[in-house]
This record gives structure tokens, C-alpha cells and sequence, in this order.
């Protein structure tokens, strides 16, 4: 006997509207292609270099360092608690008074 959990809905846009959206896309992708391909080496490397570029790197490093910070946050009440805990009791079993 199965048992079905969650029904899965798959939500597609008409195929009138996805051509054009692909065409888009697609002239996007060329139009940035086209930017990168004609740039020089020394303009890209003036890029990289740009204050905005370092900004935005250091706004992306913003969200794994935040998510590390939490991991440690769990593992110390996941496993450095209980620890604490018992180490309070005695070898016996009994609690201290």
C-alpha cells in the first residue's frame, strides 16, 4: 500500500509567453557576451579592481560566514551541552545536592 504525502503541483507559463521570455534571455546572455568579449585585459582587471566589485564580494562573503556562525551556534547546544549536563551527575547516578 502507498501513501502519497504531498501532491506535487507543476506550474508551466503558455507557450506564447515563454517564446518571447526565451528571446530575452538568449539576447541578454549575447548582449553581456559581447560586453565581456570586447573588454581588454586591463579593463577587466580595472573591474575586478573597482570599489563596487570589492563591495559586492564582500556583501556575497556576508551569508556563508553568517550561516558558519550559526552551524557553531547548533553544535555547541547540540553537543557541548549535553556534555555539560553530564558531567554534573555523580559516577553512582545520583545527583549532587
Amino acid at each position: 500500500m502507498r501513501y502519497r504525502l504531498r501532491r506535487e503541483v507543476v506550474w508551466r507559463i503558455p507557450r506564447w509567453f515563454d517564446i518571447p521570455l526565451r528571446g530575452l534571455k538568449y539576447l541578454l546572455l549575447g548582449l553581456f557576451l559581447y560586453a565581456v568579449g570586447t573588454m581588454s585585459a586591463a579593463a577587466i582587471a580595472a573591474f575586478l579592481e573597482s570599489p563596487f566589485t570589492v563591495a559586492t564580494n564582500c556583501d556575497s562573503l556576508e551569508v556563508p560566514v553568517s550561516l558558519a556562525a550559526h552551524h557553531r551556534c547548533h553544535q555547541i547546544a547540540l553537543v557541548e551541552r549535553p556534555a555539560q549536563r553530564d558531567s554534573q551527575f555523580c559516577k553512582d547516578g545520583n545527583r549532587p545536592a
